[in-house]
C-alpha cells in the first residue's frame, strides 16, 4: 500500500478556536522556511515544527498529532498544524476535497453548501439563521453590532425590513441570503476590492487589508509556490494554468455562537521534476463572528527523503486572526479554550481518516 502523509488543520470546523488551546511559543519565524523542504517530511517536521521522535513514531503508527502556535504576524493571529497518516492515493484525496459538502461533514458543521458557477439564491436557500441572530441584526448599528457586517448591509436591514410585520424574521433571512449571494458575485468580479469592511465594532476592519496582511506574511507561498501567491494576490484577474476555484458556505458551531462562513477554495496542480504536486488554498471571505480573516494552505507532494518506502504526504497550515485575541483577554480566552479544542481537532482528524480510508477500500473492492 502506498504511504500517504496527511497534514490538516482546522478552521473548517469549530475545532479551530479550540486549537488555540495548546498554544506553543515559537520565536523563530519559520514561515520563511515552511514548506521549503516538503519532499522530506521527517526532516522538515523535526527542523521547523519541533516534532519529537515520539511524535514521528506516532505518525508512523497512524495516530493524529496536532500542534497549535502563535504566528507572530499579529497579536491576534494563530496558526494550527496537524498530521495523520492516510492510506489513500493523492488523486482520491483531491476528488474527495472537491466534494466539500461531504468532506467537511462533522458534528460541528450544521449546514454547508457549494455555490454554482453562477452563484444564485437557490445555492443558499437552505441556510437557516438563528432567531437570536435576526434579533441581533434588528439592533445593529455601525460600531455596535453582534454580527460582522459592513455599514451598507446594516443600513439595508434597517430600510428594507418591516420589523413590525409578523414575518420580519423571514424577511431578514431572505435579505441576508441575497446579500451573501451579491457579495460572492461581487468578489468573483472584483476580488478583494469587493470585501468591504467589518463595522461591528468602533474601529472597522478592512477585510482586504487583513487578508493581504496574512498573505504578505506567508513567505512559504512566495518561496515554494510563487505563481500561486501571485494568482491569489491578483484574483480574479490573474492567469494560472491547471487551477480550479469554487466558493462554499457553511454554518458551524464555534464557541458560543454558530458562525456563517464563506470560503474561496483554489486547487492548483503543478508538474515539477517528474512529479505532480497539488496545492489547495482556503480563503475565508466572510465570517459572521469571531474571525477577521483566515487562510489555509494545503500541499500534497511526493516524498523523496523519508525513512521508509517512497510515498506522498499532504500538509496544511492555517493562519487566522480572531477579534477576541487582543490585549488582556487573550490569555483568558486561550486558557478557557485549552483542552476542548485539542480534543476537537483530534476527533475531526480521526473522522477524516476513517471516512476517507473506508471509502477508498470500498471503491477498490468494487473495482476488483
Amino acid at each position: 500500500m502506498q504511504k500517504i502523509w496527511c497534514v490538516l488543520v482546522l478552521v473548517l470546523t469549530g475545532a479551530a478556536l479550540s486549537a488555540c488551546v495548546q498554544v506553543s511559543s515559537y520565536n523563530h519565524d519559520y514561515s520563511v522556511d515552511l514548506f521549503s523542504n516538503l519532499h522530506e517530511p521527517h526532516t522538515y517536521l523535526q527542523n521547523y515544527l519541533n516534532f519529537s521522535q515520539r511524535e514521528l513514531e506516532s505518525m508512523e503508527q497512524g495516530e493524529v498529532v496536532v500542534k497549535v502556535f502563535d504566528m507572530g504576524g499579529s497579536e491576534n493571529e494563530v496558526g494550527a498544524f496537524g498530521v495523520v497518516r492516510l492510506n489513500i492515493p493523492k488523486q482520491f484525496f483531491v476528488e474527495q476535497f472537491r466534494d466539500i459538502v461531504s468532506f467537511t461533514e462533522s458534528d460541528a458543521v450544521q449546514q454547508i453548501g457549494k455555490f454554482s458557477a453562477s452563484p444564485n439564491l437557490q445555492d443558499i436557500q437552505e441556510l437557516v439563521f438563528e432567531s437570536s441572530e435576526i434579533e441581533d441584526i434588528k439592533r445593529c448599528r455601525p460600531g455596535s453590532c453582534k454580527l460582522k457586517m459592513d455599514t451598507t448591509m446594516m443600513e439595508r436591514f434597517q430600510h428594507e425590513i418591516d420589523w413590525k410585520a409578523p414575518d420580519y424574521q423571514e424577511q431578514a433571512t431572505r435579505l441576508m441570503q441575497q446579500l451573501l449571494v451579491d457579495y460572492v458575485n461581487a468578489y468573483l468580479t472584483r476580488g478583494d476590492a469587493a470585501l468591504g469592511e467589518y463595522h461591528d465594532q468602533t474601529t472597522p476592519i478592512r477585510q482586504a487589508e487583513a487578508f493581504q496582511g496574512l498573505l504578505e506574511n506567508s513567505s512559504y507561498l512566495v518561496h515554494y509556490v510563487p505563481e500561486l501567491y501571485a494568482y491569489l494576490q491578483e484574483f480574479p484577474h490573474g492567469k494560472l494554468a491547471n487551477v480550479e476555484n469554487f466558493i462554499y458556505w457553511s454554518k458551524e458551531i464555534f464557541g458560543l455562537k454558530p458562525v456563517i462562513n464563506l470560503f474561496h477554495v483554489t486547487i492548483y496542480t503543478r508538474e515539477r521534476l517528474g512529479k505532480t504536486d497539488v496545492f489547495i488554498t482556503s480563503k475565508q471571505i466572510y465570517a459572521s463572528h469571531y474571525f477577521e480573516t483566515s487562510l489555509g494552505f494545503t500541499a500534497f507532494v511526493e516524498e523523496t527523503g523519508g525513512k521508509g518506502e517512497p510515498g506522498s504526504f499532504l500538509m496544511y497550515l492555517n493562519r487566522s486572526r480572531f477579534d477576541q485575541l487582543r490585549g488582556k483577554l487573550k490569555g483568558v480566552i486561550v486558557s478557557l479554550a485549552k483542552g476542548r479544542v485539542y480534543d476537537g481537532v483530534k476527533m475531526y482528524f480521526r473522522q477524516v481518516k476513517d471516512r476517507l480510508e473506508s471509502e477508498q477500500v470500498v471503491r477498490t473492492f468494487s473495482k476488483s
